[in-house]
Protein backbone atom coordinates (compact mmCIF):
# COMPACT_ATOMS: atom_id res chain seq x y z
CA UNK A 1 0.00 0.00 0.00
CA UNK A 2 1.20 3.39 -0.67
CA UNK A 3 2.51 4.67 2.44
CA UNK A 4 0.42 8.56 2.40
CA UNK A 5 -2.55 5.97 1.83
CA UNK A 6 -1.42 3.64 4.45
CA UNK A 7 -0.79 6.83 6.80
CA UNK A 8 -4.43 8.09 6.32
CA UNK A 9 -6.16 5.07 7.23
CA UNK A 10 -4.00 4.64 10.10
CA UNK A 11 -5.17 8.05 11.50
CA UNK A 12 -8.95 7.08 10.15
CA UNK A 13 -8.86 4.22 12.55
CA UNK A 14 -7.87 6.14 15.49
CA UNK A 15 -10.05 6.42 18.09
CA UNK A 16 -9.68 10.49 18.96
CA UNK A 17 -7.99 12.46 15.71
CA UNK A 18 -6.32 16.06 16.68
CA UNK A 19 -6.99 17.97 13.46
CA UNK A 20 -5.97 21.92 12.42
CA UNK A 21 -8.09 23.82 10.22
CA UNK A 22 -7.05 27.01 8.93
CA UNK A 23 -9.23 29.78 7.63
CA UNK A 24 -8.03 32.73 5.60
CA UNK A 25 -11.42 34.77 4.24
CA UNK A 26 -11.18 37.82 2.18
CA UNK A 27 -10.75 40.36 4.46
CA UNK A 28 -7.15 39.36 4.79
CA UNK A 29 -6.30 40.34 8.19
CA UNK A 30 -5.53 36.89 10.16
CA UNK A 31 -5.15 33.71 10.02
CA UNK A 32 -7.61 31.68 11.70
CA UNK A 33 -6.19 28.72 13.16
CA UNK A 34 -8.01 26.12 15.12
CA UNK A 35 -6.98 22.73 16.66
CA UNK A 36 -10.04 20.58 17.35
CA UNK A 37 -10.73 16.69 18.78
CA UNK A 38 -12.16 14.55 16.63
CA UNK A 39 -13.78 11.49 18.47
CA UNK A 40 -16.37 8.55 16.85
CA UNK A 41 -17.17 8.15 13.02
CA UNK A 42 -20.03 8.80 11.10
CA UNK A 43 -23.36 9.78 12.70
CA UNK A 44 -21.07 9.14 15.86
CA UNK A 45 -18.76 11.83 15.39
CA UNK A 46 -18.02 14.29 18.13
CA UNK A 47 -15.52 17.67 17.80
CA UNK A 48 -13.96 19.54 20.95
CA UNK A 49 -12.09 22.83 20.27
CA UNK A 50 -8.99 22.01 21.58
CA UNK A 51 -7.40 25.60 20.51
CA UNK A 52 -7.95 28.60 18.63
CA UNK A 53 -6.00 31.74 18.05
CA UNK A 54 -6.46 34.44 15.19
CA UNK A 55 -3.13 35.40 13.98
CA UNK A 56 -2.56 39.10 12.25
CA UNK A 57 -1.16 38.48 9.05
CA UNK A 58 2.33 40.79 8.89
CA UNK A 59 2.58 43.60 6.52
CA UNK A 60 4.84 41.95 3.70
CA UNK A 61 2.15 39.01 3.93
CA UNK A 62 -0.62 41.80 3.53
CA UNK A 63 1.42 43.66 0.25
CA UNK A 64 2.13 40.03 -1.41
CA UNK A 65 -1.88 39.37 -1.48
CA UNK A 66 -2.91 42.95 -2.52
CA UNK A 67 -0.95 42.96 -5.21
CA UNK A 68 -3.10 39.90 -7.35
CA UNK A 69 -5.94 40.36 -4.99
CA UNK A 70 -9.48 40.15 -6.74
CA UNK A 71 -7.55 41.53 -9.86
CA UNK A 72 -9.26 39.90 -13.14
CA UNK A 73 -5.29 40.41 -15.25
CA UNK A 74 -2.54 39.11 -12.54
CA UNK A 75 1.10 37.78 -13.57
CA UNK A 76 0.82 33.93 -13.71
CA UNK A 77 4.14 33.65 -12.69
CA UNK A 78 3.61 35.60 -9.49
CA UNK A 79 0.38 33.23 -8.37
CA UNK A 80 2.74 30.50 -9.10
CA UNK A 81 4.88 31.62 -6.75
CA UNK A 82 2.89 32.76 -4.07
CA UNK A 83 1.01 29.45 -3.72
CA UNK A 84 4.46 27.89 -2.54
CA UNK A 85 5.11 31.25 -0.16
CA UNK A 86 1.94 31.13 0.80
CA UNK A 87 1.47 27.67 2.31
CA UNK A 88 5.07 28.51 4.13
CA UNK A 89 3.79 31.61 5.64
CA UNK A 90 0.87 29.23 6.95
CA UNK A 91 3.04 26.84 7.96
CA UNK A 92 5.25 29.41 9.91
CA UNK A 93 2.20 30.19 11.91
CA UNK A 94 0.68 26.96 12.68
CA UNK A 95 4.63 26.02 14.04
CA UNK A 96 4.38 29.12 15.99
CA UNK A 97 0.71 28.81 17.34
CA UNK A 98 1.90 25.16 18.66
CA UNK A 99 4.54 25.82 19.67
CA UNK A 100 2.88 28.71 22.41
CA UNK A 101 0.51 26.11 23.30
CA UNK A 102 2.72 23.76 24.15
CA UNK A 103 1.55 20.96 21.81
CA UNK A 104 3.85 18.79 19.28
CA UNK A 105 3.63 19.04 15.64
CA UNK A 106 3.32 14.76 15.95
CA UNK A 107 0.57 15.35 17.97
CA UNK A 108 -1.51 16.89 15.39
CA UNK A 109 -3.00 14.00 12.73
CA UNK A 110 -3.66 16.52 9.77
CA UNK A 111 -4.12 20.07 9.13
CA UNK A 112 -7.38 21.50 6.68
CA UNK A 113 -6.51 24.03 4.86
CA UNK A 114 -9.04 25.79 1.72
CA UNK A 115 -5.95 28.66 1.24
CA UNK A 116 -5.83 31.77 0.96
CA UNK A 117 -8.52 33.16 -1.06
CA UNK A 118 -7.43 35.27 -4.29
CA UNK A 119 -10.64 35.45 -6.43
CA UNK A 120 -14.15 34.76 -6.28
CA UNK A 121 -15.93 34.57 -9.66
CA UNK A 122 -19.95 34.18 -8.51
CA UNK A 123 -21.71 32.85 -11.69
CA UNK A 124 -23.78 36.35 -10.88
CA UNK A 125 -21.35 38.42 -12.11
CA UNK A 126 -19.42 36.48 -14.84
CA UNK A 127 -22.87 35.13 -16.48
CA UNK A 128 -20.73 32.68 -19.10
CA UNK A 129 -23.71 29.52 -18.90
CA UNK A 130 -20.76 27.23 -19.11
CA UNK A 131 -18.80 27.91 -16.08
CA UNK A 132 -20.33 27.88 -11.97
CA UNK A 133 -19.25 29.72 -9.11
CA UNK A 134 -15.88 29.67 -9.32
CA UNK A 135 -13.01 30.60 -6.33
CA UNK A 136 -9.27 30.53 -6.76
CA UNK A 137 -7.26 29.96 -3.26
CA UNK A 138 -4.07 29.71 -3.31
CA UNK A 139 -1.37 27.66 -0.48
CA UNK A 140 0.12 24.39 -1.39
CA UNK A 141 -0.34 21.36 0.48
CA UNK A 142 2.72 20.02 -0.25
CA UNK A 143 4.82 22.66 0.78
CA UNK A 144 2.67 23.38 4.03
CA UNK A 145 3.17 18.87 4.46
CA UNK A 146 6.97 19.68 4.46
CA UNK A 147 7.32 23.10 6.55
CA UNK A 148 4.79 22.11 9.54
Amino acid sequence: MNRNIETLYQIAGKSRRRIIGLMSGTSVDGLDVALCEFTGTGMNSEIQLVKFETVPYGTEYKQEIASVFSKKQVDLEKLTLLNGWIAVQHSHIINDCLQRWGISAGDVDMIASHGQTIFHAPKSLHKIEKFGNATLQLGDGDHMAVTT
